[in-house]
């Protein structure tokens, strides 16, 4: 059998399961493997790259639990709750289509296809996003990367000795590339947004007026479509005029 999740993803799992039961909750709640995840060195890791108080956070998850939740009687197993069930689902998903185990980085950006949670309402409270997370996770798939970047900061002078090389600019750091991020397996396959996405790919193939402007509230889809078109443009799935475009 493919293993589809880390030991440390199950680990993480397997002890939520018994904290909630600790608790006396019925349910097992994505703020209890939120609350176990802050327990391992790699979220701890994961949140000190993203500058965040991974104590303090893990204070707010357990006042949460303790205060907001109630207690039954007599719990041994706590039950999956809906929620839990999509997770775990979209961990398996994304794990079968990058052809990568899912990691603890991974498990945090599962968390946020249930924006209305308390644990993603409390991680975006400390500042972290989706985003950033995913780019996180691009890093830590190519660390090797980073490294020959900083070897290459450096390069001789023709007065001798070594100078610093430009850095990298303004939209390498203060971006990030979907295409790349798509090609890494780091954004899941868009189920639907055809017609937005198939609009959007007109526009941007006109000569003139080629600027699509995606317009709506929040949680109506319209990274879902920019996410769509990064993977259509790495699977070769657009029109020549875009063809190799980086988004």
């Amino acid at each position: 059998m493919i293993k589809l999740l880390s030991e440390d993803v199950e680990n993480i799992i397997n002890i939520a399961w018994e904290d909630a039961a600790n608790r006396q909750q019925e349910y097992l709640l994505l703020e209890n493997i939120l609350y176990s995840a802050l327990d391992t060195k790699e979220a701890q890791n994961i949140m000190v790259e993203l500058d965040v108080d991974w104590q303090k956070l893990k204070i707010e998850v357990n006042n949460f639990l303790e205060m907001e939740i109630d207690k039954v009687d007599n719990v041994k197993h706590p039950k999956q709750t809906l929620m839990f069930k999509k997770i775990l689902q979209h961990l398996i998903f994304h794990s079968q289509n990058s052809g990568k185990i899912a990691q603890i980085e991974d498990l945090l950006i599962a968390m946020f296809n249930e924006p209305e949670t308390t644990a993603v309402y409390l991680m975006s409270e400390f500042g972290i996003d989706e985003y950033a997370l995913k780019e996180l996770a691009t890093e830590l798939r190519h660390p090797d990367e980073e490294d020959e970047d900083e070897e290459h900061d450096e390069e001789e002078s023709p007065m001798g000795g070594r100078t610093k090389k430009q850095k990298k600019s303004a939209l390498e750091q203060y971006s990030m590339n979907l295409t790349q991020m798509a090609k890494d397996g780091v954004i899941d396959p868009v189920i639907g947004r055809d017609e937005e996405t198939d609009r959007a790919i007109q526009i941007l193939c006109r000569k003139k007026k080629n600027n699509p402007l995606l317009v709506g509230e929040a949680g109506v889809g319209k990274t879902a479509c920019v996410e769509k078109l990064a993977l259509d443009i790495v699977q070769d799935k657009v029109p020549k005029q875009i063809a190799g475009w980086e988004i």
